[in-house]
């Protein structure tokens, strides 16, 4: 006997697919986001006549961002893997309570998806009109590449999609355990 029934809508794939779009979209913004990451890391070090001609008199602020947004994106990748892997055990054993876990994982990617695009947005607004960011031997390109605009974008949509998910699949499992 089956402890929960499989629903028939496929909604256990699509949260396998959520959590591997937000694992992807991680990858995708990793390199990108830790070059903004290590501009500002080496920023903190040069002297304070450096950082004036450089424009980054606010480099310890900007560390602080940057080292939030490599977190997030870092958590989202550790959650996706972990999430999946809760996700096939649970219909490995039929089992809701690796599903429930599953969901609680994949919330928390999500929202960690959310957080890293609050964060490189806060990140974008506090750079303003920079551009480079002119340092004592290299000059460092402080725009958003487009992988970081596309995982934005993508966690976003990610978190929203999962939202609706959950709820379907709430209101899938109601509707079959009234029956």
């Amino acid at each position: 006997m089956r402890l929960f029934p499989r629903p028939q809508n496929g909604w256990l794939k699509r949260a396998l697919i959520l959590l591997g779009a937000m694992a992807f979209l991680s990858v995708f913004a990793t390199i990108d986001t830790s070059e903004h990451f290590r501009t500002w890391r080496t920023a903190r070090m040069w002297t304070s006549e450096q950082k004036v001609t450089a424009q980054a008199e606010d480099a310890a602020a900007m560390f602080a961002i940057a080292s939030a947004s490599v977190i997030f994106n870092t958590a989202i990748v550790a959650f996706s893997a972990v999430g999946a892997l809760a996700l096939g055990i649970s219909v490995a054993l039929d089992n809701r309570k690796w599903l429930s876990v599953s969901w609680a994982i994949g919330l928390c990617a999500s929202a960690c998806g959310i957080l890293y695009s609050f964060t490189v947005i806060i990140y974008k607004i506090r750079i303003g009109e920079r551009h480079i960011l002119k340092g004592p031997i290299f000059d460092y390109n402080l725009a958003l590449q487009p992988p970081i605009v596309i995982a934005i974008v993508g966690y976003i949509l990610v978190f929203i999609l999962w939202i609706a998910l959950m709820r379907s699949a709430r209101a899938n499992q109601a509707g079959q355990g009234g029956q």
